[in-house]
């Protein structure tokens, strides 16, 4: 016998079983499986699909229900079956699409007529109106019957797989059923199993990790239930003759059936053709989101918070699940997310991660271009950086909804000054919801204080973040460097400069001088560091392969350390700073910009143009002269993901044109200024945008639609806009979503 094998079933995955038919899935057997698939390469189980649907479907015309033609509802099992794109993501995204919105057919009314509507696969307003089960061991064929496998646990939702589960015996890692899994899903093995799970796990009943497809191995993850009071409570109730294993608490936080359909609704998103599954304190961090804006403060206003969530947790993916809970939970509300930063970097970096996850937000290019979104419905998720609230403030723009939803990022920097206090007064009935990764501690800039709720709606913390394994714990070496202060000089210096001011106004900057924050700046102790700094780094870390940073209080520290390190000669350095007018981490007007701060950021305006290609460049290129290289590096990887996505695109397109006698054109890209796309019918060209890239793939789906009609119909005749609405019947909508979300 092999003992590996007996403990993998008798440990784990017999008691998993038990485990998730206690949770109300029901068994249904291989064999049963086998029945319904119509072959061993299939993974549907037709059959209950067939009945679900038939189950949850209907229409009402004319004041009476009917039910689909059977027709429709064949095509709509058919067709939930996606075929495999070279990219299984790409498969898998729309089957999500299809899983959470329904396909449209058409059905013919009474009177005659026929009209579209929706059938849908998922009841998500009852989930007690869907049908769950589970089986075991699911033989799956591979296309070259050469890689078949066979997974230990499927759950399966109105038929369709939405999870696989590996098992291992205890003396076995965890890791093998991850990397196993993974393996499975690879090309040659059973792609066509995992485009439908949601979400794939590995255990060996002491250890569980999940993932969704398409996850890394270093992106699995682990599960820290929060609500322990609902686990707990499942777990007694369903186990009382054996002690509670990992795997059991696992199986329930991720498979009890109404938190699998909420993890599925909510809390799965397609990055840049990555599909994603929340961590759980982007999970839990949500949910308490969700509870306290559905509270009322003092002003009878939705109650604001602040979620400490330490760097490197998914801040920015939190916030896309955020504005894509309430965006589909507050519709009647008629909600709109700001997304508000401190930078152009962070602004960049938001908007591209929200329109990967095709959630299209419109990002404000200038104050007067804020005002037109804010005013306007032409976005529910707008970007921004909070400057551009003084254009707002400006023309008297007063905005008094409380479902305006605005998530400040980097909220310990960006929720001080005057330009926090005129976002308020743009929305001053507005919710907002703070995100930083380093809170102010101090009383008097509290960072919960100024958001409101009296504490962190939910915090994320190193600790927290170590033991998930998710970062790498922080070593610190203290370093001591000795700095005898001078204060008669100091004394006598304060004298001199400040003769011209009266008593109280001395006293005032004395109490603000005198203090250590700026006895640290001065230059003989900068000089004392940065020769400290070079000898650890020389002696420590050069050569290994690795880099340094250098922290410092103030813009003008960061300059004169620079200045310092090149003095020295022996280490390769650059300084980054925000432009001199965003002076985050001061708090008075003594807080002059310093000269230095000033003439550094002149110089790298003329040696780089405009704040923008210095952060590019200069920020991430370790010597400015490798400007040249990076551009082009950058334009050969743009040109590359542009023929590869566009291409894809196209052959999906192309196949609807086929009976028309249209060939596969030869696409071209080029940068372009007023057009999303051209056709040349004659020479069989299409030319579409690089910045097309931006846009959400409904969008570029459209323009290659467009260009395809033109092979047909070359000019925009009334011909030509028929052929579109048959081929295309949303065009429109895609068209509105392009010029909102990009602009040329």
């Amino acid at each position: 016998m092999n003992h590996d094998a007996y403990l993998e079933d008798n440990i784990s995955k017999y008691p998993a079983i038990e485990l998730l038919k206690k949770l109300r899935y029901t068994y249904i057997s291989p064999e049963e499986c086998e029945a319904q698939r119509g072959g061993l390469y299939n993974v549907i189980l037709k059959d209950i699909l067939r009945s679900q649907l038939e189950k949850l479907n209907s229409y009402t015309f004319g004041g009476k229900e009917y039910k689909f033609l059977n027709e429709n509802i064949q095509r709509a099992v058919d067709e939930i079956d996606e075929p495999l794109a070279d990219n299984l993501v790409v498969s898998s995204e729309k089957i999500y699409n299809d899983i959470m919105l329904g396909r449209s057919y058409p059905e013919t009314l009474p009177d005659g007529r026929t009209m579209n509507f929706n059938l849908k696969y998922i009841d998500w307003d009852d989930i007690t109106n869907n049908v769950f089960h589970v089986t075991e061991e699911l033989t799956v064929h591979s296309a070259d019957r050469q890689h078949d496998t066979r997974p230990d646990i499927v759950l399966f939702v109105n038929g369709i797989p939405f999870a696989v589960i590996e098992c291992k015996a205890p003396t076995i890692s965890v890791e093998q059923a991850v990397e196993q899994t993974i393996r499975n899903q690879k090309q040659e093995y059973t792609p066509q199993l995992f485009k439908f799970a949601q979400i794939v796990a590995a255990t060996n009943k002491n250890f569980f990790k999940y993932a969704t497809t398409g996850t890394a191995k270093k992106f699995w993850n682990v599960w820290r239930e929060e609500d322990t009071e609902w686990l707990d409570g499942l777990l007694s109730q369903h186990i009382t003759d054996r002690s509670i294993t990992q795997q059991d608490r696992d199986i329930v936080s991720l498979f009890d059936r109404h938190r699998l359909m909420e993890l599925t609704k909510y809390f799965i998103v397609f990055d840049a053709n990555i599909k994603k599954i929340c961590r759980h304190q982007q999970f839990f961090a949500i949910r308490k989101i969700i509870k306290t804006i559905n509270t009322d403060d003092e002003n009878g206003n939705r109650q604001s918070g602040v979620i400490w969530h330490t760097q490197g947790s998914g801040k920015s993916l939190t916030m896309v699940m955020l504005a894509k809970y309430i965006l589909m939970e507050l519709t009647c509300c008629h909600p709109k997310v700001i997304i508000v930063t401190d930078r152009k970097d962070l602004d960049n970096q938001i908007a591209k991660t929200f329109a990967h996850t095709r959630l299209s937000p419109a990002k404000a290019t200038s104050g007067k271009h804020l005002v037109e979104l804010i005013q306007s419905d032409k976005a529910d998720v707008v970007t921004t950086i909070i400057n551009k609230f003084n254009t707002a403030e400006n023309q008297k723009i007063k905005i008094n909804d409380r479902n305006i939803f605005v998530l400040v990022d980097e909220s310990h920097r960006s929720n001080y000054g005057t330009l926090a206090t005129k976002m308020r007064i743009v929305f001053p009935c507005g919710c907002y919801i703070g995100f930083t990764g380093t809170p102010l501690m101090k009383k008097e800039k509290s960072t919960v204080g100024r958001f409101g709720g009296g504490d962190y709606i939910h915090k994320y913390t190193i600790k927290d973040a170590v033991d998930d394994k998710a970062i790498v714990p922080l070593i610190y070496e203290g370093r001591f460097v000795d700095q005898k202060v001078d204060e008669d000089n100091i004394d006598l210096w304060f004298e001199k400069t400040t003769r011209r001011l009266n008593e109280r106004e001395r006293e005032d900057l004395k109490q603000k001088w005198s203090s250590i924050k700026r006895l640290t700046s001065t230059d003989a102790r900068i000089r004392r560091i940065a020769l400290d700094i070079e000898e650890h780094f020389t002696d420590s870390v050069k050569n290994t392969g690795m880099k340094a940073m250098l922290a410092t209080n103030f813009k003008r520290d960061a300059v004169r350390y620079l200045e310092v390190f090149e003095q020295l000669g022996s280490l390769n350095c650059a300084v980054v700073i925000s432009a001199p007018d965003m002076r985050e981490g001061e708090d008075d007007i003594l807080s002059e910009t310093d000269n230095k701060v000033i003439a550094f950021w002149n110089k790298m305006m003329k040696q780089y143009g405009d704040a923008d290609t210095y952060e590019e460049i200069y920020i991430h290129v370790r010597r400015p002269d490798y400007y040249n290289r990076k551009k082009n590096l950058l334009n050969n990887w743009l040109n590359e993901q542009c023929g590869i996505i566009f291409n894809e695109i196209m052959h999906e397109v192309h196949q609807k044109f086929i009976p028309y006698g249209v060939d596969f054109p030869q696409l071209k890209l080029r940068n372009m200024t007023s057009r999303w796309g051209s056709c040349l019918p004659n020479k069989g060209i299409i030319t579409l945008n690089k910045r097309l890239i931006e846009a959400p793939k409904n969008c570029i789906e459209y323009v290659v639609y467009h260009e395809f009609c033109h092979f047909i119909h070359p000019n925009h005749s009334k011909q030509f806009y028929s052929l579109l609405q048959v081929m295309l019947p949303d065009w429109r909508d895609s068209k509105q979503l392009l010029e909102r979300s990009i602009i040329l």
